[in-house]
Formats: structure tokens, sequence, C-alpha cells
């Protein structure tokens, strides 16, 4: 959030991150962004990561909500929009938030719009197992063309902090040269690219920023961008050369990500928002996002 908030986030914007103590325990978190002008808050990285939504230990999100409320309706300037983009639909925050805005007149709450989110859950004890409950069409193809690959020496790797300005570079020009025949990608451009830089070089150590290339004979042929925190892993982005489509290469370095994912003992790798199909040759289940916009009166 902190490298989306150096490289992407608006020049007119303001931080405005709200954490809650317990003493000094750190309890909830909401981190926000203000644009003065309009006090529109909202989340940061909004628009380039989800879900968004504030964090808080178990047990503590009504009371942390109430702190929340109290100290934005004391900010100045005071919210007249609370925005989440691409929170879960179960959150409970923004209803906790609205009910618990100070004051006597009564807030607004409006769903703006709603997108799946598909996921792979990673029960099975093998990738191979985990195939075995897709498709017989499904297995014969990736199977068919991973021993393609494999014939014209293809390897995957997962970039290392010394790789990562190349793979990054990479990931940008297949995702671009995919984009480009529909009018260029809205969701990468340099300033999200130095974003990627920047949380690369601190989480890929952690093994929190996982990307994926797809080589063969020193060409990195598909990439794609995987995030992890705890049990999960998330896919950002990805593109791959249109002269190797015929390998489904991109289905191939998912599955990839799969198979890692279940060897690190993780529970599920969520696909991104948006219902694409070939997302759904992959997935099990889905969660719901939405957007919703608070309107919210003078405290």
């Amino acid at each position: 959030m902190l490298a989306w908030w150096r490289h992407v986030g608006p020049p007119d914007g303001r931080l405005a991150v709200v954490a809650v103590r317990d003493e000094d325990r750190l309890v909830a978190i909401a981190p926000l962004w203000v644009k003065p002008e309009t006090r529109r808050y909202g989340m940061l990285a909004e628009r380039t990561a989800s879900p968004l939504e504030p964090l808080a230990l178990a047990g503590h999100e009504r009371a942390a909500a109430a702190a929340i409320a109290e100290a934005l309706a004391n900010a100045s300037p005071a919210p007249a929009q609370l925005v989440f983009q691409n929170a879960p639909a179960s959150s409970p925050w923004p209803r906790l938030l609205l009910d618990a805005w100070p004051g006597r007149e009564a807030g607004a709450l409006r769903v703006t719009g709603v997108k799946n989110l598909p996921r792979v859950m990673l029960g099975p004890p093998s990738v191979d197992a985990w195939l075995a409950g897709r498709s017989r069409n499904f297995r014969q193809q990736m199977r068919r063309g991973r021993r393609r690959l494999a014939a014209e020496g293809a390897r995957f790797r997962m970039s290392r902090v010394e790789d990562l300005e190349a793979d990054v570079n990479a990931l940008a020009r297949l995702h671009h040269a995919r984009w480009a025949a529909r009018g260029g990608s809205r969701a990468l451009d340099e300033r999200v690219e130095a974003l990627l830089m920047h949380a690369g070089r601190e989480l890929v150590p952690l093994g929190r920023f996982r990307l994926w290339a797809l080589d063969v004979a020193g060409r990195t042929i598909s990439a794609h961008l995987f995030v992890a925190a705890g049990p999960r892993q998330a896919y950002w982005l990805g593109g791959f050369d249109d002269e190797w489509a015929k390998h489904h290469p991109s289905i191939q370095v998912l599955v990839e990500a799969v198979a890692d994912g279940i060897e690190r003992g993780e529970g599920v790798v969520e696909l991104g928002p948006g219902a694409q199909p070939y997302k759904y040759r992959l997935a099990d289940s889905e969660e719901v996002l939405s957007s919703v916009e608070l309107s919210l009166p003078a405290a």
C-alpha cells in the first residue's frame, strides 16, 4: 500500500491512516487516503489491488469501527464520502462504520458494483490429485502442452531479487502486447511498474511477491504475478507471447502456481476479480466483491 502511495497515489491526496490501539497493542487499522477538495476518503491501493477493507483482530471489529468512525468524523477535512472498491461482499466494515458514525443524522450506503472472484481451493495433497478433479479435456490439454514445452527446453522459474527488473519488464512487455489491439491496458503503466519494483524488492525475500516466468531459450514467453499472505495467494496480472498460444502458456503458469501453493501447504489461490472463462477452467469456488460508497453526514 505504501508503494502504491509513493508511485500511484493522486498528487493532490493526503494520507489518512487510522490506527486503533488497546493500550500498546494495535488491534485495527484503516489504511485510507483523502482528496481534500472533495472530502472523498478511499482505501490505499484502490483500483490496483483487491480485496480491500480495514483489518482488525477477531472480535474487535465493532469497537474498532466506532473508534475509526469517531476519528474520521473529527478529521480535517471531515469525510463527505467513504469509498470501498472491491471489498469482500461479506465485509462488515461499511455497515459497521455507517452505524457507528457520530451524530443524529443518518448517512447512506450504496453498492456501486459487484464482481466475482474465482478461487482454487488447495485441499488435494498434490497437483496430480488436484488435476484429477478437473475435466478430462483439461488434464489432457495441460499434459500435452507441458510435454511440448519441455521438448522446446522451456522452464518455469520464480523471480529472485536480482531478476526483478528484467522480469517486471518482461511482464509489462507481454501484458501490453496482449492489450495493444484492444486500446491498451488500464491496469499497468509506468507508475504501476515502479510500484511493482518497489514492492517486489521488499516482498520477494519474504516469499510474498511471486513473479512466475516461463522461459524458452533465454526469453520469457509468459509471466504472471501472484502476491501472498498467510495461507492465501492472489493472482494479480500476467501476459504471454501469442506465438506460443497453442501451448497454453498462461494456464500452464497458473497451474504451476497452484502446484507451488499445494507444496507450501497453502489454502487458496484467488484468480483476480472478473468472471473471465479461462479462470473457471481452474476455479472450484468463488467469492463476491462489492464496491460500496458511504455518504456521510457532518458530525
